[in-house]
């Protein structure tokens, strides 16, 4: 709140019949001379109002005052003086030495006029500073003494020094706070919401300048934070020293802390590369700043594990290429993806997803043969980590195929010449699907096929194959758009051979 040193406004004007001989006399009552006004609101200017008196002939025809002040003349009619008032009674003064004159101007004819008197004087303006810490509270050390934050300094003149220091202490608020000096966030003294280039020391001596009227200096502590880092069964390393999890230590808030982990490890089936340090909102790299108590974790991303897939080819040979592997041992990697490329160059092409526990695919497309001469072919069984949605990266395994095979609509018959199958079989890809899958069927002689599917309460709901076949490879789409998403049976029979297998519509 703006205060103001007023004095009351009062011009004595005090006529004496000296038979009109010049006996005058003028003189400040507010301010006197060498008077120390104190500014007691925060602009860099201080207020005052102006007192004078003033004697002059009872029998002058006019007389007026005349004030010289560093920033002009100002004149005060005093009696039947018609050059004009333009004096105020309030003035606003900057801090510092000022000094003033006031003259006595008395009619000797009806325009001439005559100094009659004159005084001068000088005053001084001083300003109060504040000292404070940046956290509101606690105590600072002001002109040697140990005072509340926001206590105010004696008076001073600009170009005089005030002596602050910084205390550490508790703020009240759950933090330590000091004077820092180490690091990259140093503590610095302020004035006005800026810092004061070089005021780094603890205990720092300030000059007053000319716009300091009740200005703040700032003591800016720095919090220590309590900072954890932690990663499960993993070492960690700090800003050089090692931890075991959970690694906590004090930081002062913004100086940078160097942090590192295992950047991998392999836990059951999945291979975990380090992504992040996590906070459970924000992610972060190192070097990590932080201006709170923080807690960091390791965040992994997981991928399943090629270790343990065991990717091979069946044995046989001049027959649809089989794809066998072993599951990965995390049973949260429920799906495998079939990828196959022909050529070196080829491009990766999905041809069948199957579900965990199948742990083989049968490629209908290409016959497996030893001559090197044929189609190179390459597949890649692809992993899928359902936690984390993340697949196993490519593993590609050189296969040599041949493409011979006939083809008829929607149906195709994979019998190379003077080979047939040794065996029934059924199966399907892919399985879950949606809402089409391909049902492979092989035959080792010639006989009359049926093939059906029945929902889980028995009740047939399509007819896939129903005619005689020669005995070889077949395979068949199956769409299943108009039925609902669960569990499906299929089953064929040829000459007295039955086989059942499951299949699952997920829409």
């Amino acid at each position: 709140m703006k205060q103001t040193i007023i004095a009351a406004i009062a011009l004595i004007i005090i006529m004496i019949n000296l038979n009109n001989c010049f006996a005058g006399n003028i003189y400040f009552s507010n301010p006197v001379n060498n008077q120390i006004i104190t500014g007691y609101y925060s602009s860099d200017k201080v207020e005052f109002n102006l007192f004078f008196g003033a004697d002059f002939s009872a029998g002058s025809a006019g007389a007026y005052a005349e004030l010289t002040t560093e920033n002009g003349h100002y004149y005060r009619d005093l009696e039947r003086y018609l050059k004009g008032n333009n004096m105020p009674t309030t003035w606003e003064v900057t801090g510092g030495p000022h000094t003033w004159t006031l003259t006595l101007h008395e009619a000797i004819g009806r325009s001439d006029y005559e100094e009659t008197a004159h005084q001068t004087i000088t005053f001084y303006v001083k300003f109060i500073i504040n000292a404070a810490n940046n956290f509101g509270g606690g105590r600072i050390i002001l002109e040697g003494a140990n005072v509340a934050s926001g206590a105010s300094s004696n008076p001073k003149l600009i170009g005089e020094s005030v002596s602050v220091g910084a205390i550490d202490q508790n703020d009240g608020a759950g933090y330590n706070r000091i004077w820092n000096s180490s690091g990259t966030n140093i503590s610095i003294w302020q004035i006005r919401n800026s810092p004061i280039n070089g005021a780094t020391p603890r205990n720092y001596s300030y000059t007053v300048a000319s716009n300091d009227n009740h200005a703040t200096l700032v003591a800016d502590l720095k919090k220590i934070c309590n900072v954890t880092f932690q990663n499960t069964g993993h070492q960690i390393t700090i800003n050089g020293n090692g931890y075991s999890s959970p690694g906590t230590f004090q930081s002062v808030e913004g100086n940078p802390i160097t942090v590192s982990t295992d950047s991998y490890y392999n836990n059951n089936g999945i291979d975990y590369n380090f992504f992040c340090w996590t906070d459970g909102v924000n992610n972060y790299s190192s070097p990590i700043t932080v201006s709170s108590h923080s807690t960091f974790t390791a965040k992994y991303i997981g991928i399943p594990s090629n270790a343990s897939k065991n990717q091979s080819y069946g044995a046989t040979f001049n027959a649809p290429i089989v794809v066998h592997w072993t599951d990965n041992p995390n049973v949260n990697v429920n799906q495998y993806q079939i990828y196959r490329k022909i050529g070196d160059n080829g491009t990766p092409a999905i041809i069948g997803t199957v579900g965990r526990g199948v742990q083989q695919f049968t490629d209908y497309d290409y016959n497996r043969v030893s001559d090197p001469k044929q189609t190179r072919l390459f597949y890649d069984v692809r992993e899928y980590y359902s936690i984390e949605q993340t697949y196993s990266p490519q593993s590609w395994i050189l296969v040599f195929g041949s493409d011979f095979y006939k083809i008829k609509e929607n149906e195709k018959s994979m019998v190379l010449d003077g080979e047939i199958p040794t065996e029934y079989k059924l199966d399907n890809y892919p399985n879950p699907f949606n809402p089409v899958t391909v049902i492979n069927y092989q035959l080792p002689q010639d006989g009359f096929v049926t093939l059906k599917v029945y929902d889980m309460l028995g009740k047939e709901v399509a007819t896939v194959v129903n005619e005689y076949k020669n005995a070889g490879y077949y395979k068949v789409n199956f769409d299943a758009g108009r039925l609902t998403s669960g569990v499906y049976i299929y089953r064929i029979s040829s000459n007295n051979f039955f086989l059942t297998k499951k299949m699952l519509l997920m829409k």
